[in-house]
């Protein structure tokens, strides 16, 4: 006995024919979606690194500046101070109020008021923090 064969209806063969066009279409477009996105990522990956990099030095370059700042501050205070006993042991007020008016005017500049300029400074590219004694 003979079989016969059947011909290819529209939606047989030739629609899972299409079907695999399309999953292997489907596949590659996945392939370069995942590819791009993976590009993308490791382009963000290298910005957050660059400005983290950034951020620790400001903050290095910040901690430095206001430290120094406080301690010459500091000095400028004890100085005086030291001065102002030494008025006050002597019992000379005409050196007293000279020497407070200086510890007033002293307090008054607060190093944190020179973080203004140096913030302004640090934000243009061709400045240069020399860290040390020049």
């Amino acid at each position: 006995m003979m079989t016969k064969k059947t011909p290819p209806t529209p939606n047989g063969t030739l629609g899972v024919a299409q079907a695999a066009v399309d999953v292997v279409t489907a596949c590659a477009e996945l392939a370069r979606v995942v590819k791009e996105e993976n590009t993308k990522r490791i382009e963000i990956c290298a910005k957050r690194d660059v400005l983290v990099e950034k951020i620790q030095a400001d903050r290095t370059v910040l901690v430095e500046f206001l430290t120094r700042s406080f301690e010459q501050q500091g000095k400028a205070l004890d100085g005086l101070f030291e001065r102002l006993d030494t008025a006050l042991a002597a019992n000379d007020p005409d050196l007293v109020g000279p020497i407070l008016a200086s510890i007033v005017e002293t307090v008054k500049t607060s190093p944190l008021g020179d973080m203004q300029t140096l913030d302004q400074r640090m934000k243009d590219n061709t400045f240069a923090f020399v860290l040390g004694k020049a």
